[in-house]
């Protein structure tokens, strides 16, 4: 009996101390690869190139990439699902990486720090290593986690095994080379991870308001007035529901909405969903500033300010090489829209204070400030020459009217 006992009471204090050991005050990996203007745009380019999406059901490829490009789109994805970073160290058949993750502030520790090593076999990488904070799991217990994770997933997915997907790995001399056959239906077991079951609810719900919502107006609507219904539901549930979470699913469903994209792309379901009303959403007369503000606040409520603010200005830098080029006034929409994200997904109160505000039907002068005085169409050379870049005194002087206008947003009082 007294040895029960003890048994128990070791079961209890390694479970009381796992938290200590898991978590970390400091990150393992700080910043990872570099998430300016010019690496976000790196990342966005070579997350096209490799698309598989662009593949037959079947068809295999090869895709050869560096460890610096690597490190950069783990980082870019990282970030846009909390903040997270990595860094992948490549060598003759063996690949080493690291990755922290930021948690929720507590007393234990702010990061959870993640070191893993793969081995190149004659099949697939094998599991050699495997550090969650300050405990190492042991190599066959790690192998056996993986290997249940990845029959898992493939379950999931409809596939046999790892092999009916990806042929081989071989790891070089700082680069990678993957040897895959593309099965389409692997995007759908992502699209479930990236919005769970339990939260594809929400979102039809929301989608069901936006219907009711246009179908009010024929031809043109504006923001606040097409926004409102939205979260004017979203403030009804939030005393007995989770407004953060339900701020999200709106901003979901009118970044969809606005820039014309299909739900049916994230959400296999919502392609047997009543479609909206197709309406010309706009602030200032023009569609283009409610697609960059309602896109920032989606980024930001979902991803982080950091990542919508680089977004944003990285697509600006795009568009003066050769889009529609540089434009103050999509900036200042851009951070717009990620204030307003980030205010509705800060925290509950926070989440609750934007939905009282949006669902007011404020002025479009109270969601982004009037542009008037702007400059916009500047192409990349005279964007450098007017204004000396994105590092330039004059580029500052205009990114600091640009914050006074937000400072007085009514939102931010």
């Amino acid at each position: 009996m007294r040895l029960l006992g003890g048994l128990l009471l070791l079961i209890v204090l390694a479970a009381a101390a796992l938290p200590f050991a898991l978590l970390a005050p400091t990150p393992a990996v700080e910043g990872g690869a570099s998430l300016d203007t010019l690496g976000l745009t790196r990342a966005r380019a070579l997350m096209r190139e490799h698309d598989p999406r662009q593949l037959h059901d079947g068809e295999v490829r090869t895709i050869k990439v560096s460890a610096e490009e690597v490190d950069l789109v783990l980082t870019y994805l990282l970030h846009s699902l909390g903040g997270s970073s990595a860094r992948v160290f490549l060598a003759p058949q063996t690949l080493r990486a690291a990755f922290t993750a930021q948690v929720p502030a507590n007393p234990l520790g702010s990061f959870l720090n993640v070191e893993l090593a793969l081995a190149q076999t004659d099949t697939l990488p094998t599991l050699t290593r495997l550090r969650i904070g300050r405990l190492e799991l042991p190599r066959p217990l790690a192998q056996w986690l993986v290997q249940q994770a990845l029959s898992a997933a493939y379950t999931q997915a409809g596939l046999t095994s790892p092999g009916s997907l990806v042929r081989a790995v071989s790891f070089g001399a700082g680069s990678v080379a993957l040897r895959y056959e593309w099965q389409s239906s692997v995007v759908t077991v992502l699209r479930n991870q990236l919005i769970p079951l339990a939260e594809q609810a929400r979102v039809r719900e929301f989608h069901q308001q936006l219907v009711a919502s246009a179908s009010r107006y024929a031809r043109v609507v504006s923001l606040p007035d097409l926004a409102a219904p939205l979260f004017a539901f979203a403030l009804l549930r939030a005393p007995h529901g989770d407004p953060v979470a339900d701020n999200r699913a709106a901003l979901l469903v009118l970044a969809n909405y606005v820039t014309g994209k299909r739900l049916a792309m994230l959400l296999p379901d919502a392609a047997n969903w009543p479609a909206p009303h197709r309406l010309s959403v706009r602030i200032y007369r023009r569609e283009d500033l409610v697609q960059h503000f309602v896109n920032s606040a989606l980024i930001a409520a979902t991803g982080g300010e950091a990542l919508a603010q680089t977004f944003g200005l990285g697509k600006e830098i795009d568009d003066s090489r050769g889009g529609s080029g540089f434009s103050f006034v999509d900036l200042l929409a851009d951070k717009a829209g990620t204030r307003f994200g980030q205010g509705a997904s800060a925290s509950r109160d926070s989440a609750i204070a934007v939905q009282r505000f949006a669902s007011a039907t404020p002025s479009q002068g109270a969601w982004i400030p009037n542009p008037e005085g702007l400059r916009e169409n500047l192409t990349e050379q005279v964007f450098k020459q007017r204004y000396g870049g994105v590092d330039g005194a004059g580029y500052r002087v205009v990114l600091g009217d640009i914050e006074t206008r937000l400072a007085n947003l009514p939102l931010l009082q």
